[in-house]
């Protein structure tokens, strides 16, 4: 009990500041957890930055190479390609009428080469490289038919070109039947006018057929076919330009002669009239374009000759004659009026 109040009385001075007891100061303060005096700045900690990693690489993508053709697909194409060469040979075959021909060699007159025949069978040609198009696998195989492709575009120029230059000449003998001693002189020039006509309208397609084909095709392409060698596009080629030459010649014949027929109708038409000196004149006219025209045949039968085309230098010789009793026929009657 007494130790009670002992303890009590104590407790009371403590909190009262008696028995000499100091009061801490605000620097002392009251200390954290930690041991630091509340009120103080705690310095603080300086952060270590984190290192910057280095960059990893990514790795590249690996491309998975694409397979290449099988052996089969490889086989398809060159059969495929087979076919094209068979379609070919039997094109050249229809061209030709032989199995061993060569397109150079191919007469313009007669009828041994049929037009129709050959572009059938180049239809079935074209039929076949568009299956080996299709089918074809390598690098090798395509340009083996784009090459394909321009010695099919030769062989249906050269088909086009024998075909005009073919009708020309059946043009040009039907011109030669169109001159007439016997016939009305009127008549006969408007004959031989239309014969020329016509004649000179097939002439201008096998021209340009000639320039295309000596133009527009890949002759290193062509040998590329196995009918054809390294000769055969220059032969053809040279073949029908020597033909377009003397078919040219033959053309400017034909209009020296009309031309010497009009002259020649006037010149008769001013002797009946009286007026001799203006007939003089113009069957002196009639007489040089005879001459001219027979000049202009006989060198184109020439070049017939020379290529063994003996039909058409035939045929041509018999324009020359035609275009030398004309000319006897003007002489004759100059003299006659002079």
């Amino acid at each position: 009990m007494q130790r009670r109040q002992v303890l009590a009385a104590l407790g009371a001075l403590l909190s009262a500041g008696c028995l000499g007891a100091k009061r801490p100061d605000s620097a002392s303060g009251v200390r954290t957890e930690g041991g630091q005096p509340l009120g103080t700045s705690t310095p603080r900690a300086t952060a270590t930055p984190e290192p910057t990693p280095e960059p990893t690489a990514t790795p590249e993508p690996t491309e998975t190479p694409e397979p290449g053709p099988s052996d089969a697909d490889i086989d398809a194409g060159e059969e495929a390609i087979e076919d094209v060469q068979s379609a070919f040979g039997d094109a050249v075959d229809a061209y030709t009428g032989s199995d061993d021909g060569d397109l150079s060699d191919v007469s313009v007159t007669g009828d041994s080469f049929d037009v129709r025949s050959v572009l059938l069978s180049l239809d079935t040609v074209q039929s076949e490289l568009a299956a080996a198009a299709n089918a074809a696998v390598t690098d090798a195989q395509r340009e083996t038919i784009e090459s394909l492709r321009a010695a099919e575009q030769f062989l249906t120029q050269a088909a086009l070109a024998q075909s005009y230059l073919q009708q020309c000449v059946e043009r040009l003998d039907a011109a030669h039947a169109a001159f007439d001693e016997d016939a009305d002189p009127d008549d006969e020039l408007d004959a031989v006018q239309t014969a020329e006509n016509r004649f000179d309208t097939m002439f201008d397609r096998g021209d340009e057929a000639v320039s295309t084909l000596k133009d527009d095709i890949d002759a290193d392409a062509v040998v590329v076919a196995e009918p054809f060698d390294d000769d055969t596009y220059d032969d053809t080629v040279s073949a029908f330009e020597a033909l377009r030459a003397l078919l040219d010649d033959a053309s400017s014949g034909l209009d020296r002669m009309l031309q010497g027929l009009d002259e020649f109708i006037e010149a008769r038409e001013d002797e009946d009239d009286g007026d001799d000196d203006e007939a003089a004149d113009k069957a002196d006219e009639a007489r040089e374009l005879f001459e001219e025209a027979y000049d202009l045949f006989d060198d184109a039968a020439d070049t017939a000759d020379d290529d063994d085309r003996d039909d058409l230098a035939e045929l041509l010789e018999s324009l020359r004659t035609v275009a030398d009793d004309r000319f006897i026929e003007a002489d004759d009657f100059y003299d006659d009026v002079s």
